[in-house]
Order: structure tokens, then C-alpha cells, then sequence
């Protein structure tokens, strides 16, 4: 046990692990009622056995699905063989927010402070996931700064917020006999909001810097940083008072999950009532939502499927669509109202095969029909220009005689192209007219363990996708690596353990982007290493094609075309095939 008295929340009880200790399932915020906007916590309540709050055990995680823990990793060739049989078990509609933060030990005694934070928010689509699942495990990570030369220790934050249904259904037009909406938008971002609240008010008293806080999210994490970065709330702010320093961005932009419009909500929102079994005929959206909010067990919404999208034309996203114009446009000719890219730092990257997250979503769908070849041409050839269409196909070596599990990773490598990896140059580009100073990162490192991207049928060793970057940074499976993989992985990790303590400007770990260099850091099997901008957007690479290709198309939206009228109704299915 490891107990620290915190000035402000009083005595905390946590389990020392050598030199670690870790404090977990620490509320940050309250929920009122179901739906409800979120308020910090500013007091922990006192356990029966103990004179403070006892934060040795993992808090609930939101609602979701059981057999998201095991399935979500698992998709992306993550190792599930350490999950425990309970782990995932433990969710809560009302009490799911949340915080673990671990210390460095020595810090206890109050002798250091002032110890830089990172703030770790997780993917899942804003459906599943948690902070403490068993393959975000720290210990590697930050053992690694404690025992770096010299000594780079550092605090580290993970949470939870409202997913799915509970953190992101909206209806307009339900309202309280106050007229205050009964279900308002993008309730998981404002607990996100909380969360940032609660580390720069009370972290100073676990020993960490509240002027020195990187943030980091991996795919919807990252995403939600993302809508963070360029919200003008925090841009009005003195530089002390914004709620983090520097942003780390692995996987995850505008485009990466799917955005509805307010109209679009609710319709969606009936949609999901009749869903709960809640009648809709006849009765106000205000009844509905009531139905909804006292009646429906929380049970229900565990099954209730995808329903996690953002909505657009809220505080939180106040643009009119999640575009590559968007990302573009904020601090450009027509500077969008309430957006303002405020953030003085970032690290952002993508990784070379991303859009393998949907790969299993069409391959494994019993629903859906397998012939990619001819599906996808047919949707492609009745959505653009057959000049458009042609050189498409052909940049992605999508043949008639092509077979259908080719064809799909082929959509699934245009997928990563136009919704990770070009938003994440886009945003550097952006970020540049806004004086963000912006390090751009290519992950390049395949993922080596057995999986469906690491079979005999899908080329072993080939994929670098999704998820494996946030993995291999927190090394819970360091252990498993060879000596090359793991040589890379913690020379990489030193880079950024070092732009976590100083930034990139302070570190010759990293060069910033600019649009005249383009310098950009890749990491794959050779190592750590830094490439000009011609190497990954010339006229010649597969990139600088697709973006030829969309200016053919439209000079401004004809990249948005491609993904929101070709690859996006492709690959959720909301097009209809020839009969």
C-alpha cells in the first residue's frame, strides 16, 4: 500500500508496485441523472475502514458491450491471452467517470514535485474501451523514464468517459419544464472537458506539474483531442489556464469516426427509443426522453449497437461538417465561428495501415456480401466520374481479376489514406498558418504478433495498423518482442518520453513540420529516422497521386467526395447493390 495526503481531496489510499504507485477509480466528475451534463468533483468521499478515499481497486468503465475487451484487440492482432476473466466487467452508467493516475513512489513523501503529467485518452470508436485495459499496462513505459539517463520520470493519467449511447445520443427538441435539454450533444467530450478540469486543479498534489500536462488519444481518443485542439474556449484563455501544454495524436482525426448533423440526431434518437422499447407514437420527444431516462435498464444499452456518433454544429464541433476542408479552413481564408487551434504543441501521427480497423467489421459481417471486387466498382463507377474511377482503381491495384479479400485491404489502405493519414498531414499544414508548432510522425512499425493481420493469407509481418502504436508505447507485451522490434520500440519511446518532459522544440528528438521542408519521423524496422516531404507526398508516391486525383475531381471537395460518397457508404454499408 502506498497512501498519499493530498492537500485539497485529503488522505488516498494506492498499491505500490516497487517503484510505482498507482492510485485507481478516482471519480473526477459526477453524473446527476442519466444524460445529464457532468460536474467535477472537488471531494473524495472516506471509505468505512479507512480515514480517506481508497483508490486500490479499478473504477466501472460506461456501459458497452462484454466481449468488447477481448474483441476490440483482437481485431487489431493485439494478444487477449492476459485479460483476465473479469476484466471488463465492472460498468456503470452513472459512476463510469473516472481516473487512475500513477506516481513514481518517491513521490510520496512530498520531497519532488512538479513532475511533467500525460493524460492518456483511450479508442473504441466512442463505443467501447477503457484506461486501464490490461494492454495499455504503463509499467514498462514509465520504468523506462525512471531508469532513463538521467531520470525522466513522469505522472501518468488514464480515464474513462460516457461512450456509446449513455455519452453521445441527442435529441434537439427534448426539454425539461425549465425548457434545459433533456439529452444534450457530445456528453463524452464534456466529460473529456472535466477530466482536464480535474488534472489541472488537483494533480499538483500527487506531485505533478499543472503547467507541464501532455495529453495523449489513440483513434477516438484521438479524435476527441483533435475537437479539443480547436475549440476557441481554450484559445481565449491565458496560457497557465488552458488545460494542457502539448498534444499527442496516434490515429485519430475529424474524419475517423462518422459525424451527424443535429437533424440527423434526432431522427436517430427515435430510431433508438423504439430500439429500447420505448413507445414513440403519439407521445412529445420530452415524454420520450423521460421513458428514456427513468425507465430503460442500463442493461438495455449494452446491446444496443453502434451509437457513438459526434454532433456537428454543437459548442463542441461548431463547424458543418468533419471534413479535410474542415481541418483546412479553421485558421484559413473563412476562420469558422468558436474553432480556434489553440494548443502550442503537437505530435501527430498515423499509421500505414489504419484502416484495417474495418477490415474485420466487412470481412467477417454474415450480412454483408463478399464479392468486394465487383461491389465496390459498381458503387465507384455510379458515384464519380469513370476517368476518376479508373486511375482510382488502378493507383490501388483493384483489378476485375483481383481477389475479394485483396480487394477489401485495398479499400481498407484508401480508407487509412483519406481519413488518417492525409488528415493528419492536412492538420499539419493547418496547424502551421496557426502557429501550433507541429511534429509530424509516420507509424511504419509492423505489428509481429500472430493475428488476422499476421497470417500466411494476409502476408506476415506486412501490417502496421491500428492500435499497435499505443500498445507498443506503454510495452505491455515488450516482453514478446525480438531484439530488433524491441530496440526500436524503446528508442522510440525515449523520443517521446522526452517530448512529454520538454516538447519538440526543446528536444533535437524532433524537427517541425513546416510546408517549404515537409520533415516528417518515421518509425518501422530500421529504426527511427526523419524523411523530406517529397518521400511521403511527391508527385510519384501513392499519396501525392491521391491527392492529384481529388483536385481532378473537385479543386476543394473532391477528396471529401471520394471518402464520404465512395469508401465511407462502402464500408458501413449504406449503399444499395445492383440487383
Amino acid at each position: 500500500m502506498g497512501t498519499i495526503d493530498h492537500p485539497k481531496l485529503g488522505k488516498i489510499r494506492g498499491t505500490t508496485n516497487d517503484d510505482l504507485t498507482s492510485f485507481q477509480g478516482v471519480p473526477f466528475a459526477r453524473i446527476p441523472r442519466r444524460f445529464a451534463r457532468s460536474t467535477l468533483l472537488e471531494t473524495l468521499p472516506s471509505g468505512a475502514d479507512f480515514a480517506g478515499y481508497d483508490a486500490t481497486r479499478p473504477g466501472p468503465s460506461s456501459i458497452q458491450s462484454f466481449d468488447a475487451v477481448r474483441n476490440d484487440p483482437g481485431e487489431q492482432s493485439i494478444p487477449i491471452d492476459r485479460i483476465s476473466p473479469d476484466e471488463g466487467l465492472h460498468q456503470s452508467d452513472l459512476n463510469c467517470l473516472n481516473l487512475n493516475i500513477t506516481v513514481p513512489t518517491f513521490s510520496l513523501n512530498g520531497s519532488v514535485s512538479m513532475l511533467p503529467v500525460f493524460v492518456f485518452l483511450h479508442g473504441g470508436a466512442f463505443l467501447v474501451g477503457a484506461g486501464d485495459r490490461s494492454y495499455y499496462d504503463p509499467e514498462n513505459f514509465l520504468r523506462q523514464a525512471l531508469l532513463s539517463d538521467p531520470p525522466r520520470p513522469i505522472i501518468l493519467v488514464t480515464a474513462n468517459y460516457r461512450l456509446g449511447a449513455l455519452g453521445y445520443l441527442h435529441s434537439t427538441s427534448a426539454k425539461d419544464k425549465d425548457g434545459q435539454p433533456l439529452i444534450p450533444p457530445n456528453n463524452g467530450f464534456h466529460d473529456q472537458a472535466r477530466l482536464f478540469e480535474w488534472v489541472k486543479e488537483f494533480i499538483k498534489g500527487f506531485g505533478g506539474d499543472p503547467q507541464n500536462i501532455t495529453t495523449i488519444g489513440q483513434s477516438a481518443g484521438s479524435e476527441s483531442l483533435g475537437i479539443h485542439n480547436l475549440l476557441s474556449c481554450y484559445a481565449d484563455k491565458e496560457q497557465e489556464d488552458q488545460p494542457y501544454r502539448r498534444s499527442i495524436l496516434f490515429s485519430g482525426s475529424l474524419l475517423c469516426m462518422p459525424a451527424m448533423n443535429p437533424e440527423e440526431h434526432e431522427q436517430n434518437f427515435y430510431e433508438k427509443a423504439v430500439q429500447l422499447g420505448v413507445a414513440v407514437n403519439g407521445r412529445t420527444s420530452s415524454e420520450i426522453a423521460q421513458d428514456l431516462i427513468d425507465n430503460v435498464d442500463e442493461d438495455a444499452f449494452r446491446e444496443l449497437g453502434w451509437c457513438g456518433a459526434p454532433c456537428l454544429q454543437t459548442d463542441m464541433l461548431p463547424y458543418p461538417a468533419a471534413t479535410l476542408d474542415t481541418i483546412l479552413r479553421v485558421e484559413q481564408d473563412k476562420p469558422m465561428s468558436g474553432c480556434r487551434r489553440w494548443v502550442p504543441e503537437q505530435l501527430i501521427s498515423s499509421a500505414e495501415f489504419d484502416g484495417g480497423v474495418t477490415y474485420h467489421l466487412v470481412k467477417f459481417d454474415p450480412t454483408r456480401s463478399q464479392a468486394h471486387g465487383r461491389n465496390f466498382r459498381t458503387l465507384a463507377f455510379r458515384s464519380l466520374p469513370s476517368t476518376i474511377v479508373n486511375q482510382l482503381l488502378e493507383l490501388y491495384s483493384i483489378g476485375e481479376a483481383t481477389d475479394d479479400d485483396a480487394t477489401l485491404r485495398a479499400i481498407n489502405q484508401l480508407e487509412t489514406d483519406l481519413s488518417f493519414i492525409l488528415p493528419t498531414i492536412f492538420e499539419a499544414m493547418a496547424a502551421e498558418a496557426s502557429k501550433t508548432k507541429t511534429y509530424l510522425q509516420f507509424w511504419r512499425l509492423v505489428n509481429p504478433f500472430p493475428g488476422s493481420f499476421h497470417s500466411d493469407s494476409l502476408e506476415p509481418g506486412r501490417y502496421a495498423n491500428h492500435t499497435y502504436d499505443i500498445v507498443a508505447l506503454f510495452g505491455a507485451f515488450e516482453d514478446r518482442l525480438d531484439e530488433a522490434q524491441r530496440c526500436v520500440v524503446q528508442k522510440w519511446r525515449t523520443r517521446i518520453i522526452e517530448f512529454i518532459h520538454f516538447g519538440g522544440q526543446s528536444s533535437s528528438c524532433w524537427q517541425e513540420w513546416t510546408e517549404e521542408e515537409g520533415t516528417a519521423t518515421v518509425v518501422d524496422l530500421r529504426g527511427t529516422r526523419t524523411v523530406a516531404k517529397g518521400e511521403y507526398l511527391g508527385p510519384k508516391t501513392r499519396l501525392g497521386k491521391l491527392l492529384k486525383l481529388g483536385e481532378q475531381l473537385h479543386p476543394v471537395e473532391g477528396l471529401d467526395r471520394i471518402f464520404s460518397e465512395v469508401v465511407r457508404p462502402y464500408l458501413l454499408g449504406i449503399w444499395v447493390p445492383d440487383k
